[in-house]
């Protein structure tokens, strides 16, 4: 995602009105909604029976019930990421090609696991049909709109997938025009049962409540995607986590989409993502915006293979978000 590190004095101002504070116990099922990204190799690359069966317990462990399966890039080879020669909305065939043997096992050890594929995609090239850098589309936008929304419908029903997840970027206020055309291209294709997953930002500066506001019953998960922000302090991360979060919340109300905040799978550490983005400061910024009023439908993490590595980011996960669920609400 991009960059937000020039908000950091935005996010002091915000923290001089927020009181961080542990809240009295919250009896609500959406601790236990929780979403993970898997890694694109495990349905690449052949992994032992026993592995995958070891991956997916970790996932009830942390109480995963959306999957959300990488599937590849439109228009970029599988093994070097460098683009087609023709930009016309198709993707390599290679990222699906052990897909059926994770998907049985999937439904075999958690029926109760909702499915996804997610692909990804370039905004310029593929939301708004225009040209990025020195890469231009084949075909109108119309018809690349048409090409990713059959890509979409076959996954769905040769897979028996449970929905889509869409992960264009940089996703902004100047393209939600026409992502929402995508959208609904999509929505056109696939089974009424069937769910789309829009991936955001939660920067604020690019993607503002008015905009995401577009999104309202266009899709049935917004998530935030709320890591390489290049905060640098505990305080100015939470703070803003928890801000964005409250703020998107609102937006979502009294609509059919749900909103899922997602913190960050521990990964390495670079510029725009430094180790305060983690399990802990992530866990505790939602949990603040909900004593704040705000609404979610579940939380997660963007790279659960690093989580599962990470016995501290587990353990976090587990004991600031995942354990603080109370039976008596359902």
């Amino acid at each position: 995602m991009k960059n937000i590190g020039s908000l950091t004095m935005i996010c002091t101002a915000i923290f001089a009105m927020l009181s961080f504070f542990v809240p009295p116990a919250i009896t609500t099922i959406y601790y236990h909604n929780n979403v993970a990204f898997t890694d694109p190799e495990w349905t690449m690359n052949y992994l032992p029976s026993s592995q995958i069966i070891n991956l997916i317990n970790e996932m009830k462990t942390l109480k995963i019930k959306y999957q959300m399966i990488d599937l590849g890039f439109f228009d970029k080879f599988f093994d070097s990421g460098h683009w087609h020669p023709v930009i016309d909305g198709s993707m390599d065939a290679i990222h699906a090609a052990l897909l059926p043997k994770w998907l049985a096992f999937s439904r075999i050890y958690a029926p109760e696991m909702k499915l996804l594929g997610v692909v990804n995609g370039n905004t310029y090239l593929h939301v708004l049909g225009t040209e990025y850098g020195d890469v231009t589309p084949a075909i109108p936008q119309t018809q690349m709109h048409e090409n990713i929304a059959a890509h979409c419908q076959y996954l769905i029903n040769v897979f028996r997938l449970d929905g889509i997840v869409l992960d264009f970027e940089p996703l902004t206020n100047a393209s939600t025009a026409d992502y929402i055309k995508l959208i609904e291209t999509i929505r056109n294709k696939i089974d009424a049962d069937k769910l789309i997953v829009v991936c955001g930002s939660i920067d604020l500066t690019v993607l503002n409540s008015a905009y995401i506001s577009a999104y309202k019953d266009k899709v049935d998960i917004f998530l935030s995607m709320n890591y390489d922000t290049g905060l640098i302090t505990d305080t100015t991360y939470k703070s803003y986590v928890s801000y964005s979060v409250k703020l998107i919340s609102d937006v979502f109300k009294n609509s059919s989409t749900r909103y899922v905040p997602l913190g960050p799978g521990k990964y390495p550490e670079k510029p725009m993502h430094n180790m305060v983005e983690n399990s802990h400061n992530h866990s505790l910024a939602v949990v603040d915006a909900i004593a704040r009023g705000a609404v979610i439908y579940g939380s997660g993490v963007w790279w659960f293979p690093g989580i599962v590595e990470s016995a501290t980011d587990k353990a976090d996960f587990l004991q600031y978000w995942v354990n603080q669920y109370t039976p008596q609400s359902d």
